[in-house]
């Protein structure tokens, strides 16, 4: 009887066992089956996330800027000043800007739309949706992935004209390429330090505005003379700049001109003598009937008989510019001192002049005097 009792309680042993193997066994297949459940859910719960897709499209344009899209979008624009690698180079170089990406609307519900930005200049958009052909593969079916639907480049943004003014017989380059007429937005310009004398003088030189559009980047014109020589024009300057200086030859007879009128003119506003025999002297110098003329007359009708000064001394005149006016005409810039003895006591003279004259070849005559 004790023998049977040991078999009993031996057999329950074992079946304990087997039983506790068993539960072991099932628990550990629960516990790989919950984690195999688990660890899907999780994998396709990241997976239907949308920004781990935005991001991961981001770095590959990070990493491939100039891939097909950017490249063919850049050649379907328009860009006659420039060639398409040049582009390609220009845009390239903007975009090593910081990339970033916004979202936009858009108007099917199923899909979400981001703005592609360079800085704060937008030059696309990425269109994302749900990829329903991995329906089948996945446990939990509604939770699908995201995928790029299209994306599509627009870079006017990267656009910028190109405004210059320069003088009328001046040429522009824009990468290598003369602009012609059709560039010209603007003509007959005034230069600001000739403005005074166009009614005058209809023919003086003008400036004209060229401008262009459609080009990538920043570019800087070449500039070309009147003489096809390449020239930078100085922003801080006035027009003057444009007008050539004259000659040696023309600015030594305009420096005798100076000096012969300066004296002759100051000694009839002194009215040392007789009006008549000082405009007599200074008739050689100006243009008869001209403006000048004119007031030297009036001068005389107004002074006759009066003599305010018992001597005078012509210190000199310097000549500071000669502004060629085109047809022979011309600005002379000249400075004269004098002294004259008056009833009040030594005066001294000292003014400044611009002279409208005309070179004829033979002599040259004033038309205007302006005191500044």
């Amino acid at each position: 009887m004790n023998k049977q009792k040991k078999r009993n309680k031996s057999g329950s042993v074992l079946y304990g066992i087997f039983i506790t193997l068993w539960t072991l066994i099932l628990a550990g297949a629960a516990f790989f089956v919950l984690k195999h459940y688990v660890w899907t859910y999780a994998e396709e719960y990241e997976a239907s996330q949308i920004t781990p897709t935005i991001e991961a499209y981001m770095d590959g344009l990070r990493e491939n800027l100039l891939s097909a899209g950017v490249v063919e979008t850049i050649k379907s624009m328009p860009h006659e000043f420039q060639t398409d690698e040049e582009c390609e180079a220009v845009v390239l170089d903007m975009l090593q800007g910081e990339l970033s990406y916004s979202r936009g609307a858009s108007q099917d519900p199923s899909t979400a739309v981001y703005d592609l930005l360079c800085g704060e200049n937008i030059f696309g958009r990425v269109t994302l949706a749900r990829d329903d052909s991995r329906k089948d593969e996945l446990m939990f079916p509604d939770m699908l992935p995201w995928k790029v639907l299209k994306d599509e480049f627009y870079f006017d943004g990267f656009y910028t004209g190109l405004t210059v003014t320069v003088p009328s017989d001046y040429s522009v380059v824009v990468n290598g390429r003369l602009l012609d007429e059709s560039a010209i937005t603007q003509t007959g310009i005034h230069y600001d330090v000739l403005e005074k004398y166009y009614a005058e003088f209809p023919n003086l030189p003008t400036k004209v505005t060229y401008h262009v559009d459609q080009i990538f980047g920043h570019i800087q014109p070449v500039i070309l003379d009147r003489h096809g020589v390449e020239t930078v024009i100085d922003p801080e300057r006035d027009d003057s700049q444009f007008i050539e200086p004259v000659d040696e030859g023309t600015r030594a007879r305009m420096e005798t001109f100076s000096v012969d009128f300066c004296r002759n003119y100051l000694a009839f506003n002194a009215s040392v003598q007789d009006m008549t025999y000082l405009y007599q002297l200074l008739r050689p110098y100006i243009v008869l009937d001209s403006d000048l003329d004119v007031r030297l007359h009036q001068a005389i009708d107004g002074q006759y008989g009066y003599s305010h000064t018992t001597a005078f001394s012509f210190g000199g005149a310097q000549l500071h510019n000669v502004t060629p006016l085109g047809n022979g005409y011309y600005i002379i810039d000249v400075s004269a001192t004098a002294t004259t003895l008056q009833p009040a006591g030594t005066q001294y003279v000292d003014r400044n002049f611009l002279i409208t004259c005309v070179d004829s070849g033979g002599d040259i005559r004033a038309l205007t005097v302006e005191d500044y």
